[in-house]
């Protein structure tokens, strides 16, 4: 590829095996039985490197799986061939049998991930025997551990895809008796075992997560998930290199239509909306907690500079009036919860997560809130948006984008499945098509789609629709959406697939930025005496200059140093000054790393782009904003299909363009883009208040009864 083309790394993992090489240090063993129970014994009697489970033998005239228990077994081909076992019956395959046995692809990343749990499961016996004692098939890294809770980090390789999923696990409580024993780093299964015994949790309220990345330190990096995952595949390398003519490594993919990240910010046009409107509040006067929030939020409403500079006013009272409203109400499932109308805008905000209370100050976080301004408040202003959607469905009219965006926005059709099966049952889903017209008017068709499409009495929605569902190789599931335009019909998925950031030029930039690492005065001086910059920045030179002479230390850490230094890493003399030590002294004072000078680093966290994998076109949508010393989320990569189409690039590239528009919008992720056309946002509100005002109905006539 060319110096200027902009490459993105995905977990795509690239990898080819050595079978001479994998067959003459490794040894694959088939293991079955119809007698599981036995398996931890033989697994324990023989020097195993690592265990998979298979799926059973599908039988298609029971129309189940059937047959004994199978599983793949890795071992070293140094080691003896385990004994037989009665009731175990054992198979020794070559690495072709092994793939021949499923799908390639699926074959090969169980093989694959074998090598990963043996790198990562196995300890040298008292005969110093690499084993895996507790062979575990399921590969859990322990992240961290408190008494009452475990972070585990599992590990999963399936179309070649690294995946890498928080699970939290809590103490096994009497009377069970099994359960996950935390050793060496890794989880293992054990009947019973000296220690604490761990059993995964559910989380269904606030999920334990682990950083996407960090770049506070080394020591905080190798532990996210950009840290881990890279650090899996360079332990696989140094283990078994021997077994790949291509070492395992992040695929790598040229970025089409790429645009840049830039501000997308939402108060000015929330703003020019609630000119002159009035925002009623509702609560239950009789419910203190609701009563205490209404009265709060009232107040903070008079008293914002912004709202009142844009003449809005507040009213409150029990029930909605005319106009936009806003009801506190104490969760989802709350009774009074009212359902508005077209001449009635409601949108509702939740007390339980509004207003979570601090146990120390003893208050809500609302009753220590010191912004001046309520609009400041990203959660009220959350609200607000939600709430001016809704009026521009209700009005039926956009007026919350921009002209601009509207007009673009309308040169599409889109369409929204709320499915209501599950995937063992038949087809029953309602799809939502919206339609926006030059005049800014929105449209919203609906079709109830129950088991087949018959074509002889389907309407043109309902023949999309099965066009839509019936794309070969791709999971319904997964499907996100569809845009219809003039000249083609396009699907959206979802993908395990995410951009990844280049960890190994991020692990040693970090590692040449340490706090520990340790740094001469003199060679600090002769650095900063020497920097030739710009005259009207000597000043600053000389100030350097005078803070060094005086440090208390000959020598001294550099942690020691950045607390020392009085002057901002902003200054141009102290960015010449960091970056003249490094050149000279291979360290970092101060990590640039976030600097445009780097964003090669970072391509397809920031900004949105394409990108081809395997024949197929797939967008990511990074940051708006600049890159921060710590992300939580992954950057998903979402599928496009070109349905029908003889070119399906070109089509997708044709259109995507405009999609990037559409996407760079503020008001759906506060003031990030969003990973789907704004559109959307307007499709699955709708639907929520059909489905609302639905239940609201069959209560009503259900009271009646």
């Amino acid at each position: 590829m060319a110096d200027n083309v902009l490459v993105a790394l995905t977990n795509l993992v690239d990898y080819k095996f050595d079978e001479v090489g994998f067959n003459q240090r490794l040894r694959l063993i088939l293991v079955e039985t119809d007698h599981p129970g036995k398996l931890p014994s033989w697994f324990d009697a023989c020097p195993v490197l690592a265990i998979h489970k298979l799926a059973k033998q599908y039988d298609a005239q029971a129309g189940k799986a059937t047959g004994p228990s199978r599983y793949l077994a890795l071992m070293a081909k140094s080691q003896p061939i385990p004994q037989e076992s009665a009731g175990v019956c054992q198979k020794i395959v070559t690495l072709q049998q092994a793939i021949r046995m499923g799908k390639t692809a699926d074959m090969t990343d169980i093989v694959v991930l074998l090598m990963l749990k043996a790198v990562k499961q196995c300890q040298l016996d008292e005969q110093l025997v690499l084993r895996n004692q507790r062979a575990t098939d399921r590969l859990l890294l322990v992240h961290r551990q408190t008494e009452k809770t475990l972070v585990a980090v599992e590990v999963d390789l399936k179309d070649h895809i690294l995946h890498l999923r928080t699970r939290t696990f809590k103490p096994v409580a009497a009377p069970q008796k099994m359960g996950f024993l935390a050793s060496d780093g890794c989880l293992r299964w054990a009947g019973t075992a000296p220690g604490q015994l761990w059993d995964q949790h559910h989380v269904h309220d606030r999920k334990n997560t682990i950083d996407f990345f960090t770049l506070r330190a080394l020591a905080d990096f190798t532990q996210t998930k950009v840290g881990l995952q890279n650090a899996l595949l360079k332990d696989l390398k140094q283990a078994y290199g021997d077994c790949f003519r291509q070492l395992p490594h992040f695929h790598a993919s040229e970025v089409m239509a790429y645009s840049p990240k830039a501000k997308v910010p939402a108060i000015k046009q929330v703003m020019t909306l609630l000119q002159g409107q009035n925002l009623h509040l509702i609560g239950d006067a009789s419910e203190p907690d609701i009563r205490a929030l209404v009265t709060h939020l009232a107040n903070r409403v008079r008293t914002s500079p912004q709202l009142v500079r844009a003449g809005v006013t507040v009213s409150v009272g029990e029930q909605a009036v005319a106009g936009l409203n806003l009801q506190v109400v104490m969760d989802e499932q709350d009774p009074r919860y009212q359902v508005g109308r077209n001449d009635q805008v409601i949108q509702h905000l939740t007390f339980e997560k509004f207003g979570n209370f601090d146990a120390v100050k003893q208050q809500y976080q609302w009753q220590g809130d010191q912004q001046a301004d309520l609009m400041a408040n990203k959660q009220f202003l959350m609200t607000m948006v939600q709430l001016l959607v809704k009026r521009d469905i209700s009005a039926g009219e956009l007026r919350l984008p921009t002209a601009v965006k509207t007009d673009t926005a309308g040169h599409f059709k889109y369409l929204f499945f709320d499915r209501l099966s599950k995937r063992a049952e038949p087809l029953d889903l309602v799809v939502t098509r919206l339609t926006i017209t030059p005049n800014q008017r929105v449209i919203f068709e609906e079709t109830h789609i129950q088991g087949e499409i018959n074509d002889s009495t389907a309407t043109e929605l309902q023949r999309t629709v099965k066009k839509i569902l019936s794309v070969t190789g791709e999971n319904p599931y997964l499907l996100q959406g569809a845009i219809q335009s003039q000249s083609g019909l396009f699907a959206i998925y979802g993908t395990d697939l995410i951009t990844v950031p280049d960890a190994d030029k991020i692990t040693a930039q970090l590692r040449s930025a340490s706090e520990e690492n340790l740094v001469r005065r003199q060679d600090l001086l002769t650095i900063a005496q020497g920097l030739v910059i710009d005259q009207k920045h000597v000043l600053q030179q000389q100030q350097l200059i005078a803070e060094l002479t005086q440090l208390p230390k000959t020598e001294l850490s550099i942690r020691e140093l950045r607390m020392t230094l009085k002057l901002s890493w902003k200054m141009k003399a102290m960015k010449a000054f960091n970056a003249a030590f490094h050149q000279a002294q291979g360290q970092w004072i101060k990590l640039p790393i976030r600097q445009k000078v780097y964003e090669a680093y970072w391509t397809g966290t920031c900004g949105m782009g394409l990108l081809e994998l395997s024949g197929s076109t797939y967008y990511f949508i990074g940051r708006s904003s600049a890159l921060e010393a710590q992300q939580k989320r992954a950057i998903p990569l979402k599928k496009i299909v070109a349905i029908g189409s003889l070119q399906p690039k070109a089509d997708v590239y044709e259109i995507f363009h405009e999609l990037e528009s559409l996407m760079q919008v503020g008001f759906v992720r506060l003031n990030q883009y969003t990973v789907i056309p704004f559109p959307f946002k307007y499709l699955r509100e709708y639907t929520d208040l059909r489905r609302h005002r639905t239940d609201q109905m069959t209560a009503g006539a259900a009271n009646m009864d």
